[in-house]
């Protein structure tokens, strides 16, 4: 649980870069800014964020795009600490339940 409320603080940053550059990106660029309105309503964003944080790849340009649609900050910190939360907890499960594999292994 604290290692996924982290991860998700950890994101505000990119979320955070996204609502504080919306003049400057969306203003200048409205053909963008409408693409990523389509986006945002044809899906649930907030199963789609989930998704997107429990797989391990760089994960702070959707917070840059959350933060430019500007995506309700609430909402986006709660996917995002309930998609690392799966995600940290399979990658400790697997460790946990590995260990005794890697001990055998290596003669432990």
């Amino acid at each position: 649980l604290f290692a996924g409320f982290g991860a998700a603080l950890g994101v505000l940053t990119g979320y955070a870069i996204g609502y504080g550059g919306h003049k400057l990106i969306v203003n200048k660029n409205k053909k963008i800014a409408k693409k990523v309105r389509l986006l945002l309503a044809k899906y649930n964003p907030f199963l789609v964020i989930i998704f997107f944080a429990a797989f391990p790849f760089p994960f702070d340009i959707v917070g840059v795009v959350c933060g430019l649609s500007k995506y309700d900050a609430r909402k986006f910190f709660a996917a995002v600490f309930i998609g690392n939360w799966i995600k940290l907890s399979v990658i400790a499960l697997a460790g946990f339940h590995g260990l005794p594999w890697v001990l055998k292994v290596f003669g432990g």
